[in-house]
């Protein structure tokens, strides 16, 4: 018995904050994740850069650098950059002061990964390369970069 309510007491904080205000927050449109709730699945947003990156479409990644959602700025400067570090692509001086720009940010922007790690955070927080929301975009790109560019 004494087994049995020490593991509800470790699963009940657990479960309290798991998707705290999922309903409360437009996370299913606006939010970055690479591996979120018990799937594990990429959010519609990160789909869709996997999508934007996979099929090369350098002018869907450049347009989103202007967007109205906080994510997708970021998920657009940060593919960018990496592509531009890997000689994928030049970008123009204001390419580049807008990506510049968007690492300075404060807008908040949803973030999930795994079951509990579902928060909004700064812009700018996530160009931390410690954020677990960069380390999974790092990993997410090198990933797909061998895949689909790796092999020319």
């Amino acid at each position: 018995m004494k087994n049995v309510l020490q593991i509800i007491l470790i699963i009940i904080p657990l479960l309290s904050n798991a998707q705290f205000d999922f309903d409360d927050k437009d996370w299913e449109n606006k939010t970055i994740g690479f591996g979120c709730g018990v799937g594990g699945s990429m959010t519609d947003l990160t789909v869709e850069f996997h999508f934007l990156f996979s099929t090369k479409d350098f002018d869907g990644i450049k347009k989103k650098l202007e967007s109205k959602i906080p994510g997708e700025k970021f998920l657009a400067s940060f593919t960018l950059e990496k592509l531009k570090k890997k000689k994928e692509l030049d970008l123009t001086e204001s390419e580049l002061k807008k990506i510049n720009e968007i690492k300075m940010l404060t807008e908040l922007v949803p973030v999930c990964s795994g079951c509990t790690y579902w928060k909004t955070v700064p812009i700018n927080e996530l160009w931390n390369k410690k954020h677990p929301i960069y380390k999974s975009a790092e990993s997410w790109f090198k990933l797909y970069y061998k895949m689909n560019y790796k092999n020319k």
